[in-house]
C-alpha cells in the first residue's frame, strides 16, 4: 500500500487496519479460502482447474471486474 504499483496508487486510501479473530467472521473466512485456493494455483503454476473455472465466472461476470495480479 506503501507504494502502490503499476495499475494502482493508493496515496488518497486513508484507513486503519482492524484485526479480527477469525471467530468473529468464520463463514465468510471459509468462502475466502474457498475461493482463493484454487485462484492461487493458477496463478502459481499457470493451469486452471473446474474449480478455477467455477470461480473466475464468478469474478469476471462483470465488465472491470477480473483477477488482477499485484506483484
Amino acid at each position: 500500500m506503501k507504494y502502490g504499483s503499476f495499475y494502482q496508487t493508493f496515496k488518497s486510501v486513508k484507513f486503519d487496519l482492524d484485526f479480527a479473530p477469525k471467530s468473529a467472521n468464520a463463514a465468510g473466512h471459509q468462502l475466502a479460502d474457498l475461493c482463493i485456493g484454487p485462484i492461487a494455483r493458477y496463478v502459481a503454476t499457470g493451469i486452471k482447474s473446474l474449480p478455477c473455472e467455477i470461480v473466475m465466472t464468478k469474478i469476471n461476470s462483470k465488465p472491470g471486474y477480473g483477477l488482477k495480479i499485484f506483484p
